[in-house]
């Protein structure tokens, strides 16, 4: 076929772009380039043989593979196979895709049936598409060489699937990180590679051997079965793994050996995911064969809200407080109540708002005021001439109350009841006679001094005597 004449080439396409190292290698599969494109990027590394961009060799592969792709689909009876090709194995002959995309998310085996010579092609009107981890095997003696695909539209390799022959395709070509094919891979626009490992080795055989089951890996369960992306994860797969493992990938991108431990039963991988949604883990044994698949949910971060730091403002104070409470003592049978008494508090003179009111009993009376200087007194009444009053303020020597911002200052005001000023005389007893009055002698019409000194002295004396049995708070 004229596909022999572009087996030289790993990548043959108009653009050919590259992430990372994706290796080019074989003995027929060292050229690269295309036809009346722009240079490819991304290379080198990865890429040890020449480039042949836009000249002669490079139009005619280009050429060579239109017409090959041509011939794939004329004059074959190809053999309809629709798209699900997982766990088959198919000899050698002419294969038809069904409509719609391919899609091998398993593995498909290859069997020459002994003959080396063997020739596989498989064509599609639509996209190939070959899923994550797939694997494709060569067994009775066929050979990567003489496996050809035929796209009529665009061909997509999975992350970390292990791919065999040569793709022609019409559109695009995308393979995407950690696939490995054995073969060539050519389009009619663009090829673009991703840490991609292309062997062509112009029909030396290559054998892709599923794991042995002494090389096996079960995976049971995965803690947490959850992870988020703003940051590293430890996952821990539970289940059997006999075999030492040599390298991990999470969604193909290889983990450092300092990021995994490895024992018989668990797997702890710490990773960063940095995609929502299913996250692919494969253990491997080297390149090939691999091990096991776990596929785990990551979900987005959650989003903590920023909680600003309110400063309480502490209001400033302007005014104080004064309780007054009214504490009644009946000490001679008297039957007054706090409620029978009224308190004033005044300053300069003037009452506050509230006063006077009624003495009230525990808690009394509360007053808010601004700073100054107040006076608590007691309003004249029936019961004033029946009792004395009394105030105990702390802090204070009088009821002049020297008041700043922020104070609670209490007064209490005490009114005790006096004694009767005339002994009561009791129904039928006799009233005494008092004792006759007596004359002096006459007194000088002019007083002396001392005699007004004396008369001064006498008059202080009642004068003192009544006050300290009636004194009162000063009416104001």
């Amino acid at each position: 076929m004229s596909w022999n004449r572009t087996s030289s080439f790993g990548v043959l396409a108009s653009t050919i772009t590259n992430t990372g190292n994706s290796v080019l290698s074989g003995s027929a599969g060292n050229m690269y380039g295309g036809n009346a494109g722009p240079a490819p990027t991304g290379f080198p590394p990865g890429i040890a043989g020449v480039l042949h961009n836009s000249d002669a060799l490079g139009l005619s592969a280009t050429n060579a593979g239109a017409a090959a792709y041509t011939a794939a689909n004329t004059g074959q009876s190809p053999t309809s196979i629709g798209t699900a090709l997982d766990g088959l194995t198919l000899g050698a002959g002419a294969y038809a895709l069904g409509a719609g995309s391919l899609g091998i998310g398993g593995h498909l085996t290859l069997n020459g049936g002994g003959d080396a010579s063997s020739v596989f092609v498989f064509t599609t009107t639509s996209t190939l598409s070959i899923g994550n981890s797939s694997l494709i095997t060569l067994t009775g003696g066929a050979q990567a060489c003489n496996v050809f695909w035929a796209v009529q539209s665009s061909a997509t390799l999975g992350t970390a699937a292990t791919f065999v022959g040569h793709v022609y395709a019409q559109s695009s070509i995308t393979a995407n990180t950690g696939a490995s094919v054995a073969g060539s891979l050519m389009a009619g626009s663009a090829v673009t590679l991703d840490n991609v490992a292309i062997t062509n080795d112009n029909c030396a055989a290559v054998v892709v051997t599923p794991p042995p089951p002494a090389q096996s890996a079960t995976i049971s369960s995965v803690t947490p079965a959850a992870c988020v992306t703003s940051g590293p994860t430890t996952v821990v797969l539970n289940g059997s793994f006999p075999t030492a493992l040599s390298n991990i990938t999470v969604d193909g991108v290889i983990i450092p050996a300092t990021n995994w431990v490895q024992t018989a039963q668990t797997i702890t991988v710490t990773t960063t995911p940095t995609t929502v949604g299913p996250v692919i883990i494969q253990l491997y044994n080297g390149a090939v064969p691999l091990l096991a698949v776990q596929t785990f949910i990551c979900t987005a971060a959650a989003v903590v809200p920023i909680v600003p730091v309110v400063v309480p403002t502490v209001p400033t104070v302007t005014t104080a407080t004064i309780h007054v409470i009214k504490v009644v003592r009946n000490l001679y049978g008297g039957t007054a109540t706090p409620g029978d008494f009224q308190i004033s508090l005044r300053h300069w003179g003037v009452d506050v708002v509230g006063s006077p009111d009624v003495g009230m009993a525990a808690p009394g009376r509360a007053y808010i005021v601004a700073p100054g200087t107040y006076v608590v007194g007691e309003v004249d009444g029936a019961l004033f001439s029946k009792y004395i009053n009394s105030f105990d303020i702390v802090g204070q020597a009088s009821n002049f109350i020297d008041v700043k911002a922020g104070d609670d200052i209490t007064v209490i005001q005490t009114n005790t009841e006096l004694p009767p000023l005339v002994a009561p005389v009791t129904p039928g007893t006799p009233v005494p006679t008092p004792p006759p009055t007596q004359t002096g002698g006459t007194l000088p019409k002019t007083g002396s001094p001392w005699f007004n000194l004396l008369a001064l002295g006498a008059g202080a004396m009642i004068v003192s005597g009544f006050v300290m049995g009636l004194k009162k708070s000063p009416k104001i």
